[in-house]
């Protein structure tokens, strides 16, 4: 039985932890690293849009209902807004 075990532990079990430890290695020293050089040399590109330029052509009224405590009794406080479904250019 110790045959089987050394058999396992030299050509199994050895070869599984030295990929674990090569792959953690990769990842904190060669990955991340370069992860983080590469977010910090080309960033997200951003962009802004103008409000000016844009115009509200479709959109709906939302009521919305929250309850507010006055001394000791729930009260529903009722709200509409203007929400813009669709924007073109003008």
């Amino acid at each position: 039985m110790d045959d089987v075990f050394d058999f396992m532990m030299k050509y199994m079990i050895m070869p599984m932890i030295f990929v674990l430890i090569t792959g953690c290695f990769l990842a904190l020293f060669v990955f991340l690293p370069y992860h983080f050089y590469d977010q910090w040399k080309n960033p997200p590109q951003k962009f802004s849009l103008v409000i000016d330029e844009w115009k509200c052509t479709g959109g709906h009224e939302e009521t919305y209902t929250t309850h507010i405590l006055v001394g000791k009794v729930m009260v529903p406080n009722t709200s509409t807004s203007f929400v813009c479904d669709r924007w073109d250019r003008k």
